[in-house]
Formats: structure tokens, sequence, C-alpha cells
């Protein structure tokens, strides 16, 4: 149940994602403003994450994410109807917060449904719900953005979340979904679950892999802000040809996510993220550089694989290294990161576009990948790790 309703979520976020930057100047930001808002975007959901754990033990996992689900609608409806620039930045505060609750959430559920064994694989399906979601998302938006302006996609995308909530109140009164009884949230396991959260962050690891995602998702953050306004204004692409390039990318992060999560539980976790991070970063590199379509579309491609293999591989040598009953909060660190790198990554993207084109801003931030990647020399290898070749 939790990887369908991960489904129509993404879907939803995925359906808007590649079209929001020009959404969004559209509206009448500029790029620096493009840059601020998105980065209020991933700011907001970084505080939502790291309260959302704390939401969830005392209103429970499943209405935290019906609360999500109903704000994105709202979020969808109220963007639609925005007047002008000042307005998107309180519907974007409401839209980070549905989007940051969600994420840690089904992961959490996700994870505490996989034994240790076949976790990897287990990760491999509920990220390659969300890399399927990279796929139909932008797909629709690109048959929606040839037919429909930007404010008619966002009414008809308030489908998909709308269906969500249905599909989450059907499964209630079917029980297929069991909502707790009595809370258990108190203020003292509230305060246990930051010192834990900071205690695990210290774990050398820990903190290697927070670091390589952090650099992963600054690179994206830029070039997720700046490559659909570069795409139109520089390569003359339309917004359903640029939706098309984010499901080039959307495919091979879906397909490959399930492969690389049971591979992972044989070979080892470092292998798989070395080698997607090295494409992640060939990819933005080149990018900038290519004008056919056919090209960035294969490199979309590359990049796209990259993004799936890192994943549930990350996930996994995350969870190796924290105790089996701290994994929730281990989990809500990705997401932490996750968004704390698009935030910077957005911000960066924004007020570099004062003194630098956008195609070497693009190839400057692919630099990041490769600090994280470095970074994996200095992990602490255990019996987890020893079918893995050494890192010289």
């Amino acid at each position: 149940m939790i990887v369908l309703f991960t489904l129509i979520f993404f879907v939803g976020y995925h359906t808007f994602y590649p079209i929001l930057p020009l959404y969004i100047v559209d509206v009448g930001a500029s790029k620096f403003e493009l840059g601020l808002i998105l980065s209020v975007f991933r700011g907001f959901a970084i505080l939502t994450i790291l309260f959302s754990g704390l939401i969830a033990a005392r209103i429970g996992k499943w209405l935290t994410l019906l609360f999500s689900m109903s704000l994105q609608l709202a979020s969808f409806i109220l963007y639609s109807v925005a007047p002008s620039s000042i307005f998107l930045y309180p519907i974007t505060i409401l839209y980070a917060i549905s989007f940051a609750a969600f994420g840690p959430i089904s992961m959490s559920i996700a994870l505490n449904s996989a034994p240790t064994a076949r976790r990897g694989a287990i990760m491999g399906r509920y990220f390659g719900a969300i890399g399927a979601a990279m796929i139909i998302g932008p797909t629709i938006a690109s048959f929606l953005a040839l037919h429909f302006d930007f404010k008619t996609m966002l009414i008809i995308a308030s489908l998909l979340p709308l269906f969500c909530i249905s599909s989450f109140l059907v499964s209630l009164k079917r029980k297929l979904i069991t909502l707790p009884i009595n809370s258990s949230y108190d203020q003292k396991g509230s305060f246990k679950t930051f010192v834990t959260m900071r205690r695990i962050l210290l774990l050398r690891n820990v903190f290697i892999i927070c670091f390589v995602q952090l650099s992963f998702y600054i690179a994206t953050g830029v070039f997720d802000t700046l490559f659909p306004i570069y795409a139109r204004e520089s390569l003359w692409l339309t917004a359903s040809t640029i939706s098309l390039l984010y499901a080039a990318r959307g495919l091979p992060n879906s397909l490959i996510r399930i492969p690389v999560g049971a591979l992972t539980d044989r070979i080892g976790r470092l292998a798989p993220i070395i080698i997607s991070h090295s494409l992640a970063f060939l990819a933005i590199f080149l990018i900038p550089d290519m004008k056919e379509i056919w090209i960035l579309a294969l490199l979309m491609g590359i990049y796209g694989v990259g993004w799936g293999a890192r994943i549930p591989s990350s996930a996994a040598f995350l969870a190796d290294n924290v105790k089996s009953d701290e994994i929730n909060i281990a989990s809500s660190l990705l997401w932490v990161n996750a968004f704390l790198g698009m935030t910077l990554g957005s911000f960066l993207a924004g007020s570099t576009t004062l003194i630098l084109p956008i195609p070497t801003i693009l190839k400057i931030s692919s630099f990041f990948i490769i600090w994280g990647i470095l970074s994996l020399y200095f992990v602490k290898r255990t019996r987890d790790f020893e079918t893995l070749p050494r890192l010289r």
C-alpha cells in the first residue's frame, strides 16, 4: 500500500517539477527570485523533515501522510490562482511542508517492513516507485504543455493528490490501513530524538554518506533550478520538450533502482555509490556543451542512471551503520541532507546568475559531486564491506 501512495504522490510532484522554474519566471520572478523561491521551498522542507518524526509520533504515520497529501492538493490549487510572484512564497512554504512530510515517513514505513537481509531489495522497490513517478510525471507534463497553459496544468495535476486521498480513505474504510488508538508522543522522547539524530550524524560512516548526499544534491539543486530556463532561453526548447528530457532522466532512474538495490546486498554498498556519482558528474558536466536534442536526452539518461543507482545503495549503507531501532531517525537525515543540498544549490544558482552565464554555473556545480566521491576514501571498513574492492 505504501508503494502505491508513494507512486501517486510523486507522480503529482514530478508532473509539476519540470515546469516549476518556468512557471515561477512566467508569473513575474527574476532569475535571482527563482533561486530564492526554490531555496524557500527546500529550506522549509528541512524544518519539516526535522519535525516530521515528532508529528508522526503524535498523530501516527498514516495520518501524517494524509496531511501531506491534502497540503499537496491545496498547494496545486493555490499555485494555479497566484496573481504575482509575491504570492508564490507562502504557497511554496505549504508545498514544501507537503512534500517533506511525506518523504521520510513513507520511507520509514518501507524500511520497517524490510528484513535486514533484503533491505536493499525493498528499498529498490520503494525508490523504484519514486523513479517510476519521475517518468510518468514529466510525460504527463509534456502532454499537458502541448494543449494547456501552466495554470490549467496545475488544476489538472490536482486530480492526482485528490485520487491519492480518495484511495487512502477507501483503504481506511476497508481496514487496509489501521490508525493508532493512543498517541505515543512525549516531550522527553522528542528531545531524545534530536539527541539521537546528532549522535548518529557524528558516526564517521553516517557523516560521510550524508556529505556525499549533500554534495550530489547541491549540484542537482543548481541543475534543476537553471536547466529549464537555459533550455528555453538558449536552446529554444518548449516546455513540452523540456518535460520529455526530464522523463528521459526519470526512465533509467526508475529501472536501475531495483536491480542495483538487490546487487548491493551481494557485492556491498560502496562500489555502486562511487560508479553512480561518477556518472552523474559526467552528465552534468557535459550537458551545457550540447545542443542536439538526442545527445541531451542521452546525457539526461546517464544522469538518471547515476541518480537511480545511488539511492538504494546509499539508503542501505546508512541502515547498515545504525541500530535497527534508529533507522527511522537515520532515514530523516538523508532527506534533510537532500533538501539542504537542494536549498544551497538553488540559492547558489540564483545568486551566481548575476555574474556568470548558466552553462558555466552548471559545469562548476558538477564538481561538488567529485568532493563527495573523494570523501568515501575515509569510510571506516567493517565486515559488511569486506566484499568490496579497497579504495586507494
